[in-house]
């Protein structure tokens, strides 16, 4: 389950599920709502992990966004604990563009 793997919540209801959508009553599309966040909970818990990375538009796009990880150096200054100027040091870093 994917969905339960990153902690996160489907719930298309404006209240969060509470039932006091407008001013503290239900609102008339609640449970239109509350229905339809129930379905997509469904759908998404009977997906798992290793389906989706057997997905080839998924792996494809996975591909891509790991071909544009680049590696950039950052060169830090500073003093040391006597007040003179440190050497330089170079520190590289992985940023996804």
């Amino acid at each position: 389950m994917v969905i339960a793997a990153v902690d996160e919540s489907v719930d298309a209801t404006k209240c969060q599920g509470k039932g006091d959508c407008q001013g503290g009553t239900r609102c008339l599309t609640h449970t239109l709502w509350r229905d339809l966040s129930s379905r997509i909970s469904s759908f998404l818990n009977d997906i798992t992990l290793g389906e989706l990375m057997q997905d080839n538009e998924v792996k494809q796009i996975a591909g891509r966004q790991d071909s544009s990880l680049e590696s950039t150096t950052i060169v830090r200054h500073g003093l040391n604990s006597s007040g003179s100027e440190r050497p330089a040091t170079n520190v590289s870093v992985n940023i996804r563009s």
